[in-house]
């Protein structure tokens, strides 16, 4: 038995019925829900009829001409069979009943009443008590359509016949079988024209779902083919970086050792220089190089200093001989390891490396380039290690040996490696639209009055590659993501209350699940609905 709300939705055209119907209902003691009866003054008549609706179980749509052509009683009753709540349509005059309704037992009020009440307490299942009470204020005589049910006239032809008139009632039996027949042949044949016509529909239905999985299937192909070229450019690609990254190393290695050899050479002819400047401290050769040539010039300056500390001492010339030369030798390594340290600095500034870099601290350190030296040397790494860590990243995610390579580890992998900025970004992208095989309709939520928003009563939030934003109450573009907030949302082939094929499909969102959106269209006074593309096995 029904215990629920039952929800009236109509036109303002059909009111005199509606009132008349719903105070028969509430006087048998049924819960009923009517804007006229339950919004209060001063209440927003839209916010009022939404939160009626999703509180109540059942919904009564009254069809009449004017009704079925109206957008809010298409809106009420799709969201209701979307919910899955209880549909009871009642017919009030003859129109055209609308697709999504015709399966649904309704209740007939244009042929004879009485009949219309027994099929309205069975499809809303009043309990005992409320249907006995409901049969009786709505017996003949209470007015329950437009036009109230009028008694019939009794035909005087049907009188009971007497004798003389037995000829006469026995024409009239005859002719009444012969109207029943002919009706009943007519019946037979209407039914006949239905049963064909069911058939030609299932037919088309048919060629049409054959027509859907060929056409679904020859897209599958492109799909895997170009998941299978995706899939061996990125194998091609993985191969080439491993191989730059190889040969990277054998140059960065080359590097070392070409500068190891540098610098020997170096030792070697700084060496020899200091050797000969102490043999020869007076001589001024013509072959010296300019490294030499300040060498000498840091010694002759030692030497003044010398005599001159040393002028004022009773000593004889020879007694401190020892110990001047032991200050004149420390002295001249300092000025040739600092000349050294500068002509070194100027080659590794040429074409600076980590090898260049660490081979002038180990050599000259402490010096005066060492804090710009492992500047440098910091900078460098740092920019390798992102670099190295992008690679690896997306080596992870495309790695199908490893069960990965699906949308999540794409996604991921933008997200982790700063969004557009990824330098794999182009690569993820091609490789997530191959995954997405599948497209459909499904309901986003409610749009808000402020520009470019969705109401708190949605479904899906937008899926931001920032690690601390989804967007959550912005309406979704072309080209965006989505991510469901709920599991079980129907996925459809068209949008309800606009396209003329909206049946479901047979997939439903998951909750978590990310999708490309395709396009974006609004339904009624608030639904937003999103063409999607989805991946599925």
């Amino acid at each position: 038995m029904s215990t629920g709300t039952i929800f009236f939705s109509y036109s303002r055209d059909d009111s005199d019925f509606v009132l008349n119907l719903a105070k028969n209902l509430r006087d048998a003691g049924a819960t009923i829900w009517l804007d006229q009866l339950d919004i209060q003054p001063g209440t927003r008549w839209d916010r009022s009829i939404e939160e009626a609706l999703s509180k109540s179980s059942t919904l009564l749509v009254i069809l009449s001409k004017s009704s079925v052509s109206s957008a809010n009683v298409s809106d009420e009753y799709s969201y209701a069979l979307e919910k899955d709540k209880t549909v009871v349509p009642v017919l009030l005059e003859e129109c055209e009943i609308p697709f999504r309704l015709r399966r649904l037992q309704f209740a007939d009020f244009t042929q004879d009443q009485e009949k219309g009440i027994e099929t309205l307490i069975s499809s809303l299942k009043l309990d005992k008590r409320v249907a006995n009470k409901l049969a009786d204020v709505a017996k003949p005589g209470k007015d329950q359509s437009k036009s109230a049910a009028q008694p019939t006239p009794i035909d005087p032809t049907l009188a009971p016949p007497t004798p003389e008139t037995d000829t006469t009632s026995i024409s009239e039996e005859e002719a009444k079988k012969m109207q029943a027949d002919q009706k009943k042949i007519e019946e037979n044949a209407k039914l006949e024209a239905e049963k064909k016509r069911q058939a030609e529909e299932v037919r088309l239905q048919e060629e049409k779902e054959q027509e859907r999985k060929a056409e679904e299937s020859r897209l599958q192909l492109e799909k895997d083919k170009r998941a299978e070229e995706a899939r061996l450019q990125a194998e091609r690609d993985r191969k080439a970086a491993a191989e730059k990254q190889e040969q990277e190393q054998k140059r960065i290695a080359e590097e070392s050792r070409l500068q190891a050899e540098k610098d020997r050479i170096e030792r070697e002819n700084a060496s020899k220089a200091s050797t000969a400047a102490i043999n020869t401290p007076t001589t001024k050769s013509k072959s010296k190089m300019p490294l030499y040539i300040g060498i000498a010039a840091a010694v002759a300056v030692i030497a003044v200093l010398i005599i001159i500390f040393s002028g004022g001492d009773s000593k004889a010339p020879g007694d401190n001989q020892e110990e001047n030369i032991a200050i004149t030798q420390a002295d001249l390594d300092a000025a040739v390891k600092k000349a050294k340290d500068e002509t070194n600095w100027e080659s590794v500034m040429e074409t600076p490396s980590l090898a260049a870099l660490n081979g002038h601290l180990e050599e000259y350190a402490p010096c005066e380039h060492e804090e710009e030296a492992k500047e440098m040397i910091q900078k460098i790494e740092s920019q390798n290690s992102e670099e190295q860590k992008d690679t690896d990243n997306w080596n992870y995610a495309q790695d199908t040996e490893q069960g990965r390579g699906k949308m999540k580890d794409y996604l991921n992998y933008i997200r982790d490696n700063g969004g557009s900025e990824a330098r794999h970004y182009e690569e993820a992208q091609a490789a997530i639209d191959n995954l997405l095989n599948q497209e459909g309709y499904i309901e986003y939520g409610n749009r808000s009055r402020e520009e470019g928003r969705i109401s708190k009563t949605r479904f899906f939030n937008k899926y931001s590659f920032a690690k601390d934003s989804t967007e959550r109450d912005m309406r979704p573009d072309v080209g965006e993501y989505i991510i469901a907030t709920e599991k079980g949302r129907r996925i459809r082939q068209g949008v309800i209350g606009v396209d003329s094929n909206s049946e479901p499909t047979r997939y439903a969102s998951e909750s978590g699940e990310v999708m490309k959106v395709l396009d974006v269209k609004p339904s009624g006074s608030t639904s937003l609905w999103v063409k999607v593309a989805f991946a599925r096995n």
